[in-house]
């Protein structure tokens, strides 16, 4: 476990003294009344047992209630000092630069004691906090992009890098005109690491994130694959249009048959079944096809009715990869 330099005492006495000082106020600005500079007090004395025993979050609970009563330059020191051991390094190095920035304003004691250790304080945070480095496909315009951890916006540099403190986190992804990407990631102090997204785009009919296929990819609009809903239907009509083609051949040929067999059996004196048989064939022939021209025109008819769907949708691919 790393070794953190105790925050000295900063208060002889707190309160008073603070008061006299005028740098000491409660949170609607005014300065504290003796009661509640009693309070404070006696939370200020708790707040420092705790950290005293090592319990930083209970401390950390305990100043912040302190400094809603009357906030300093020292108990924003010890707040940041806390958040620095549980964890929470971007507010540690936040409130660090707060108490440094108001110490440098006043001229009292107290003031120079928080100057003369909180500028390597944070110093010391700011080089463990982690940093994640988005890397996006080339064309996404980073402007556009919003990134969310654990549901709070994140200041992204224009580089793609942010800071995140120390755990696991959830990160979300957004883009307008993409879809967006969550992944979980777990992060060391002093971490760097490159994670790779990759947006996929929103579909403009329905929403849905039409994947194309490697070969497909690079094909003109044209030449890509079709709906199986829209290959099937013309498939329908085709064979559709072939059977009522076939069944009017039939019928011709069978009239034709007809004839000719009239004029035959005239002139014979047989029951000329023979020549009937040609003509039933025919007219066989005609009504089978033109019973498959109707069915494959009422499936033809169905298959053009029906929306048609995506090939697949898609999902944002993430890949991490870490840098040393």
């Amino acid at each position: 476990m790393r070794f953190l330099r105790r925050p000295f005492k900063f208060w002889q006495p707190i309160f008073g003294h603070l008061v006299v000082a005028g740098w000491s106020v409660n949170a609607s600005g005014a300065a504290p009344s003796n009661a509640e500079l009693e309070r404070a007090t006696s939370l200020f004395a708790k707040a420092e047992a705790y950290e005293e025993a090592g319990d930083f979050q209970r401390a950390l609970a305990a100043f912040e209630q302190t400094a809603q009563i009357a906030m300093t330059p020292g108990i924003r020191y010890h707040i940041a000092f806390c958040q620095d051991h549980i964890g929470k390094l971007l507010d540690a190095a936040r409130n660090y630069a707060i108490a440094q920035r108001e110490a440098s304003a006043q001229k009292n004691r107290a003031a120079k004691s928080v100057l003369a250790v909180v500028e390597q304080r944070f110093n010391d945070v700011a080089s463990r906090i982690p940093h994640v480095t988005l890397k996006l496909r080339p064309g996404i315009d980073r402007q556009q992009v919003k990134v969310l951890v654990d549901a709070h916006p994140a200041n992204v540099l224009p580089s793609g890098t942010f800071e995140i403190d120390p755990g696991e986190h959830e990160i979300v992804v957004i883009a307008d005109g993409f879809s967006r990407v969550a992944l979980r990631l777990t992060m060391v102090e002093k971490e760097l690491r490159e994670v790779e997204v990759q947006l996929v785009p929103v579909g403009p009919a329905r929403g849905h994130h039409l994947a194309l296929g490697p070969s497909e990819r690079n094909l003109p609009n044209g030449a890509r694959s079709r709906s199986p809903v829209r290959v099937g239907a013309i498939l329908a009509t085709s064979g559709a249009a072939i059977a009522t083609g076939l069944g009017v051949g039939a019928y011709v040929l069978a009239g034709n048959s007809h004839e000719e067999g009239k004029a035959a059996c005239a002139a014979s004196f047989g029951t000329c079944d023979d020549l009937k048989r040609s003509v039933r064939t025919w007219d066989a022939v005609a009504l089978g096809a033109w019973a498959t021209a109707a069915v494959l025109g009422v499936t033809a008819t169905i298959l053009w009715l029906r929306p048609t769907t995506a090939l697949s949708i898609g999902a944002g691919r993430v890949d991490v990869r870490y840098v040393f």
